[in-house]
């Protein structure tokens, strides 16, 4: 621990990543949380490194935190009670967003769907730790044969008040992550994989099944479909599937996993898609959720896991903007480009500091032990004769220790420092480079609908000046 650091809390905890279970003591001081390992492994988790913590629920019991980093990784703490896991949570003070206050952040258009979406997740009690209450999302696209999509096109779009079942087992989830962990799959398969034909390959054969109301269970999608997580789609270990080694089939609409995974986040956080999304809310987190007990097509099957409800009333509706500065007039998408690249150059500047930041720790590590070896070689000379020569020579040397030390730390908070400031211009790139996107979208759109009135008025003359050919059009504000 640091010298201004004090020892807030102790205990023993369990650690959880899927099937993967740590033992290790915990403690929490006023700066930090400490993990030591029965490994001998140790952990320290600042609290600038956190960007929240919450609690949650394991396996029906109220007793576990999630902590969430700024680097979008998360650490979820099984405690041995309740009341040792509320006073832990008690002394981290980085608290998430009241939920009324995001879900009204929703309801206005200040998040995405998306993350939203991973908020009603964390709220119902589920983790990525656990495949056997992982995060549910919804298929958004029923087409996936179409050489190309328009996503302003309702029939692309599946019935969000529609839902055969909302059950989520480790089986149906590792039906979409057999790549990711296909060991975790042959567990539970009994060491054996399923025939090609019931395996994850091809999406429009995916969405049939998934959807097929007559199934016992209607599988819903996975957060992963939508973050452009390359290892869920392509085959990258090479593994042998029942003699198959195949990547995802994308639809014709999709011409690369990249692709493939921004045309899913852009249908997401579509106009329809907010308009509709509250009805799916509904049936998988609200009141309109199934009662397993009394459905005749699932009371039987043993392995249910459906989310906790949420919500005992409809859900509100998101709010759709009706009106829009004129794109093509307020030059909006070339500012979104300049400062897309401004966002592209500031992170990559970020980089190259954390870099050199990193290096200047590693030279100062040396240091410190080149100092411990002269301490050696000191004390090895014969001019240490005498007390008093030996106590001059270790004091000079202790300063010189300690003045690194001091040099050592500043460099790892600017190191910190710099890569918290990095997330944050990865995160804006991000969002402006998504909203560019749709601008792009709706420019193509104005520009055909431009084509086809031309084509269709023979008589009709383009007008000459910039002014005269201004087409207003009233579309919903971005979702981002």
């Amino acid at each position: 621990m640091e010298p201004n650091e004090k020892l807030e809390f102790q205990d023993k905890i369990t650690v959880i990543d899927h099937n993967v279970r740590k033992r290790c003591n915990i403690g929490i001081t006023n700066l930090a949380i400490y993990l030591q390992f029965f490994e001998s492994q140790k952990m320290r988790i600042s609290f600038k490194q956190i960007h929240f913590a919450e609690e949650q629920g394991f396996r029906g019991k109220d007793e576990s935190i999630e902590i969430f980093l700024w680097n979008n990784t998360s650490i979820f703490c099984r405690f041995s009670d309740k009341s040792s896991r509320d006073k832990a949570y008690s002394l981290i003070p980085c608290k998430p967003e009241p939920p009324m206050q995001i879900i009204e952040k929703w309801r206005n258009g200040e998040i995405s769907n998306f993350e939203y979406l991973m908020f009603l997740n964390r709220k119902a009690s589920r983790t990525l730790h656990d495949y056997c209450h992982y995060y549910i999302f919804p298929w958004v696209i029923k087409d996936y044969s179409s050489e190309s999509l328009d996503l302003k096109n309702p029939n692309i779009y599946r019935d969000f008040k529609k839902l055969g079942s909302h059950i989520s087992t480790a089986q149906s989830v590792l039906y979409f992550l057999m790549r990711k962990d296909p060991d975790t799959l042959l567990q539970i398969s009994h060491g054996q994989f399923n025939t090609p034909a019931n395996l994850f390959c091809d999406m429009q054969e995916a969405y049939t099944t998934c959807s097929n109301q007559q199934e016992v269970i209607c599988r819903e999608l996975i957060p992963e479909f939508y973050m452009n997580d390359y290892t869920v789609f392509m085959n990258t270990n090479e593994v042998n599937f029942s003699g198959t080694k195949c990547d995802v089939q994308f639809p014709p609409w999709a011409k690369s996993c990249n692709d493939f995974c921004r045309i899913m986040r852009l249908a997401l956080g579509s106009n329809f898609v907010s308009e509709n999304l509250h009805h799916w809310i509904d049936l998988v987190f609200g009141y309109k959720q199934i009662d397993i007990n009394n459905n005749e097509k699932m009371k039987y099957y043993e392995v249910m896991r459906k989310p906790r409800k949420i919500f005992n009333q409809p859900h509100v509706t998101k709010i759709i903007e009706s009106k829009v500065p004129n794109l093509l007039e307020s030059n909006e998408i070339t500012k979104l480009e300049e400062s897309n690249t401004k966002l592209q150059q500031q992170l990559n500047i970020r980089v190259v500091e954390i870099e050199s930041l990193k290096e200047k720790l590693e030279q100062s590590e040396k240091a410190r032990e080149k100092l411990k070896d002269k301490i050696r070689d000191y004390m090895n000379q014969p001019i240490f004769k005498s007390v008093d020569n030996i106590n001059h020579y270790l004091n000079k040397l202790k300063k010189e220790l300690d003045l690194s030390r001091r040099e050592e730390q500043s460099r790892a908070q600017e190191t910190e420092s710099t890569h918290k400031q990095m997330l944050e211009w990865k995160r804006k790139y991000e969002i402006q480079k998504e909203k560019a996107d749709n601008l792009w979208y709706r420019l193509s759109e104005y520009k055909n609908v431009k084509q086809v009135v031309v084509a269709a008025s023979p008589g009709l003359k383009s007008p000459k000046k910039k002014e005269d050919a201004t087409i207003i059009v009233d579309t919903p504000k971005s979702d981002l």
